[in-house]
């Protein structure tokens, strides 16, 4: 049966007052993490999907023009949010998650897809938040938790580039990297509200 936990490029919530050891050491076995492969803007030809893609870029364009908040993304991202500036910093991976489904939660419907947020390695050093998308006529959120290749599922990502990156959930699903839990869907009006409090999350394993 197949590991049914989703990996992620990881992330750390830094905190100013973290060891420089502890760190170094999570940052090199971060590193050793390979990232799953993007799906290419010009791959991308289902109509419904095509639409969330181009709300979700439009909505990092926008983001970027910002001239009151900087956006960062990766490590550059978690280091400059912890240690503040003139400006407001924004990067965490839960930043570009809400950014992603703010974008692309009346868009989904709208063309008939469903739109979620996710997490991986939740409540630890390595957690990773994103935001899922997928076609409710072929897939169940049950589904999500053990999609095979081609199914019409797919992860809207901006922390890794600071760019509107897109993944299937199957490639992502497939990346373990070097820490991993299953994965968590959950309701992001619900968790926006609740941010800073302990959401509840559907969390699901194949079954077998």
């Amino acid at each position: 049966m197949r590991r049914n936990s989703v990996a992620s490029p990881f992330h750390l919530d830094l905190d100013v007052n973290t060891p420089r050891h502890t760190l170094l050491l999570l940052l090199a076995l971060a590193l050793g993490a390979c990232g799953p492969q993007r799906v290419e803007r010009a791959a991308i030809t289902d109509p419904a999907l095509v639409r969330i893609v181009d709300a979700w870029s439009d909505a990092v364009d926008a983001a970027h023009r910002d001239p009151d908040t900087e956006w960062h993304a990766g490590w550059g991202g978690n280091f400059a949010v912890a240690l503040g500036g003139e400006k407001r910093n924004a990067g965490r991976c839960t930043e570009w998650q809400e950014l992603a489904y703010r974008a692309v939660r009346d868009v989904a419907p709208a063309v008939g897809w469903r739109v979620m947020m996710a997490r991986i390695n939740g409540q630890g050093p390595f957690e990773h938040d994103a935001v899922v998308v997928f076609d409710p006529e072929v897939l169940t959120v049950e589904h999500l938790f053990f999609v095979e290749p081609g199914d019409p599922a797919y992860i809207l990502d901006g922390w890794v580039r600071g760019k509107a990156d897109v993944y299937t959930l199957h490639e992502w699903s497939q990346n373990h990297g070097v820490l991993y839990r299953q994965l968590e869907v959950f309701c992001g009006d619900a968790e926006i509200k609740l941010r800073g409090e302990k959401s509840l999350v559907t969390s699901g394993r194949a079954p077998g």
